[in-house]
């Protein structure tokens, strides 16, 4: 019999209502499809549709979980070219069927996606792991779910209706609680749901955030429907605030921490006395430390006072030294404080 017709029959009783005709289908499925060195595109598509709907029909949890691990374990079963186009068939037949996905049959096909994960690995295992594997099949995810560019929406209706209930529905209801709170003038804590919800609900205009997305030309159009209800229901809470005549303030975040934050001690600046200065060496660090070369100019000052300023050891008379201001460059540059001795006192001859 024709290849293309065998796929083309297999298919068909595969997507069959009589569960007969599917388990006869997959029992063929399981001798033909490993016998297979190589398939047209057309041919893969066809077996994934039949796939694809044989899933759809099965019942009762027992049989969903045997059928997926069936169709996940020719992953790790068939020859590799081959595995891989069923790999990327698969992904591509998925975005293409999501949308259509009631919430009754949408638990068995996130587990069929589990298991075809769990084969995609096993997969790789089975091939010790190799680099230009791992690097083809990722390409393949990336190209046909995270960045594929095709005609089929990447819409995900129950999700978009999860969204839609669990986190804007409670804005909302708890913005009309607290609207309603504040009409009766009773207080509520700052803690409440109603008034952490509900003061975000209130304030953030959201309604024309929502027709703004709706309104926009890149927004698929079962997502249009759901942005102009919630711009909808959003602006009728906003009016509601509106024609009531009520603020709702933010709330104010306190800080409790700022007891926690030491008392800073200022140290540049105060006046040190000529009987505060230390007999030992003058350090570079130190001075370095110190951050400015003002506090040196002060401490040489109140230092000139004093009799005697030991310098590395060497003892210079008060008078000797010179009245010219020391910059902390000239330290740098010269490396030592006997340098700095010899400089000062020729500065001074050149003066007289």
């Amino acid at each position: 019999m024709d290849s293309a017709l065998t796929s083309s029959s297999l298919a068909k009783q595969l997507a069959s209502c009589d569960i007969k005709a599917r388990e006869k289908a997959l029992r063929t499925l399981k001798t033909w499809l490993p016998s297979q060195q190589k398939m047209p595109e057309d041919e893969m598509r066809m077996i994934w549709k039949g796939l694809f709907y044989c899933v759809w029909h099965a019942d009762k949890q027992p049989v969903q979980l045997e059928l997926i691990n069936r169709l996940a374990s020719f992953l790790v079963s068939l020859d590799l070219v081959v595995s891989m186009h069923y790999y990327e068939v698969f992904l591509t037949t998925m975005r293409r069927e999501w949308p259509g996905i009631d919430f009754l049959r949408l638990d068995k096909f996130y587990l069929l996606f589990r298991r075809i994960m769990h084969n995609f690995f096993l997969l790789l295992k089975k091939n010790s792991w190799d680099l230009e594997l791992l690097n083809r099949l990722m390409g393949v995810t990336e190209e046909k779910t995270l960045m594929a560019n095709d005609k089929y929406p990447a819409q995900d209706k129950v999700q978009l209706n999860k969204i839609k209930s669990s986190l804007f529905g409670c804005l909302l209801g708890n913005g009309r609680k607290l609207l309603e709170l504040r009409k009766a003038g009773d207080d509520v804590d700052s803690t409440d749901e109603a008034v952490l919800f509900g003061t975000i609900a209130l304030n953030l205009g959201l309604s024309s955030k929502f027709l703004a997305m709706g309104s926009s030309s890149d927004c698929l159009q079962g997502n249009r429907k759901v942005l102009f209800a919630l711009h909808e229901e959003f602006l009728k809470l906003e009016k509601d605030l509106e024609n009531a005549g009520i603020e709702i303030p933010y709330l104010q975040v306190e800080n409790n921490c700022a007891d926690e934050v030491p008392d800073l001690i200022p140290i540049i600046g105060q006046e040190i006395q000529a009987s505060e200065v230390s007999s030992k060496p003058i350090e570079l660090a130190a001075i370095v430390a110190s951050g400015s070369a003002d506090t040196l100019l002060k401490k040489n000052k109140k230092a000139k006072k004093a009799d005697l300023i030991p310098i590395t050891g060497q003892e210079i008379q008060a008078s000797e030294v010179s009245s010219k201001p020391i910059e902390l460059s000239d330290i740098v540059a010269n490396g030592s404080a006997d340098k700095l001795w010899k400089k000062n006192k020729k500065a001074k001859k050149a003066s007289e």
